[in-house]
C-alpha cells in the first residue's frame, strides 16, 4: 500500500528516467510525487507506482583466531 512519505519508483515505461521519488500526498487513486533534484511535483496513478523497500546491509562477522 502506497502511503505518504513512502519512497516509490515509477513502473510506467514512459517515465523510466524519473527513477525514485517520495509520496507527498494521496488522493483517491492518484499520488503526488516529488523527485529529488527535479523542480515541481508529478501526479501518477497508484497502479503505476511500486514501493521501494530499503534493505539493511548485513554485517559479516570475522572469526577470531
Amino acid at each position: 500500500m502506497i502511503t505518504v512519505g513512502a519512497k516509490v519508483s515509477i513502473t510506467d515505461i514512459t517515465d523510466f528516467f524519473l527513477h525514485e521519488g517520495i509520496v507527498k500526498e494521496v488522493k483517491k487513486d492518484k499520488a503526488i510525487i516529488k523527485f529529488p533534484g527535479k523542480s515541481g511535483e508529478y501526479v501518477y496513478a497508484i497502479d503505476d507506482l511500486e514501493e521501494v523497500i530499503e534493505r539493511t546491509p548485513h554485517k559479516i562477522k570475522k572469526k577470531k583466531r
